[in-house]
């Protein structure tokens, strides 16, 4: 892996205690992932390979909305999807997988990666509320173009807070960690534009941090383990119109160009948004953490990744 960009914070893990507000949209899955599930950058790569990475198996998956208050690197945004378990060679196990996520500052970029393999990517977060709910909705970093990704989140009227916490999936017998294969690197500069939704494509960072952000997409040679633990107390909510665009009717076809009220087509259009995000629907009821804290460790183990 090559030596961090001068302007990065370095923070190795573990990070523990991180002040988290979370939002946990789960869903089930099954063969074969969903188009756009990696960024093409990784889908490129090795860490989309089923016979080097492992096998989809599908199951209980997630869409995850955090927005880290205190981190090492400072405060930011996360939007990630895990499409459900994989094989993970040398262990005769299935493991859950991030696939793609985006972040809103560079710092935590390089650092999930080259921490727990995490392949995040920039984007550009904008919340806002009404009412009782929060509204979320995730852009492509540098680009002209409407969001890949909107949210409503509202909680239940009338249910109370309930004590969570991560460690009790033990309990039931879910693993909960995270098993990642290595990342590739980004290539540089105008190289890397020929990724376009790959994240690496040098235009300017989310919320403010500009830059190209391909000197932060940084490789790394070995499989990782995360665990994450999260804890606090936690309320459901609903979870209305989850919309990435291609989350739309399935009539949005080929044939069947949609329109402005000008009546220019916008099949294209559509077509550039939808690469940006899977479309796995959430359950209408998720789980929110308003006030929780959260620790991201390693948990690696011998013969991780081999045959």
């Amino acid at each position: 892996m090559a030596p961090p960009p001068t302007s990065v914070t370095v923070a190795p893990s573990p990070w523990l205690d991180l002040s988290v507000s979370i939002y946990m949209l789960p869903f089930y899955s099954s063969p074969p992932l969903l188009d756009h599930a990696y960024a093409p950058l990784e889908a490129a790569s090795s860490f989309a390979s089923a016979e080097t990475s492992g096998k989809f198996r599908g199951g209980l998956g997630m869409v995850q909305i955090v927005r880290y208050h205190d981190t090492p690197v400072g405060p930011y945004d996360e939007l990630l999807v895990i499409p459900g378990y994989f094989d993970v060679p040398g262990t005769g196990k299935k493991m859950i997988r991030i696939t793609r996520v985006y972040v809103s500052q560079k710092d935590t970029l390089w650092n999930g990666r080259s921490n727990w393999n995490i392949p995040k990517h920039l984007a550009r977060f904008s919340f806002f509320s009404e009412r009782n709910s929060l509204h979320l909705e995730v852009c492509p970093t540098g680009r002209d173009v409407e969001p890949f990704f909107k949210v409503e989140l509202a909680p239940l009227s009338y249910v109370p807070n309930i004590p969570f916490s991560t460690n009790m999936s033990k309990y039931i017998g879910m693993d909960l960690r995270l098993a990642q294969p290595p990342l590739p690197a980004a290539p540089r500069s105008t190289d890397a534009e020929a990724l376009g939704a790959s994240g690496a494509s040098g235009a300017s960072g989310a919320s403010g941090d500009g830059g190209d952000e391909s000197e932060y997409l940084c490789s790394t040679e070995s499989w990782k383990i995360a665990d994450p633990e999260i804890w606090g107390k936690a309320k459901l909510c609903w979870v209305i119109s989850p919309t990435p665009s291609n989350m739309m009717s399935s009539d949005h076809t080929e044939t069947t160009p949609l329109s402005t009220a000008e009546g220019v087509s916008q099949r294209h259009v559509r077509k550039d948004v939808d690469k940006w995000w899977p479309a796995y629907r959430p359950w209408k009821v998720g789980l929110f953490v308003e006030h929780g804290k959260f620790n991201f460790k390693d948990g690696n183990q011998h013969g991780l990744g081999t045959e």
